[in-house]
């Protein structure tokens, strides 16, 4: 996120852009978390 806010701040970027891409940013994160969370339950399951 740091690396857009940059690109916004030296003007790379515009406003519409940055809270596009920062949508995008947070939807990544989410999907990841709940990959990781489906991968860790699994993990625990098989091991049992």
């Amino acid at each position: 996120m740091e690396h857009l806010i940059t690109a916004f701040d030296e003007k790379y970027i515009n406003e519409e852009l940055l809270t596009a891409l920062n949508e995008h940013y947070k939807n990544c994160l989410k999907e990841l978390n709940t990959d990781i969370k489906y991968l860790k339950t699994a993990k625990q399951t098989s091991n049992q």
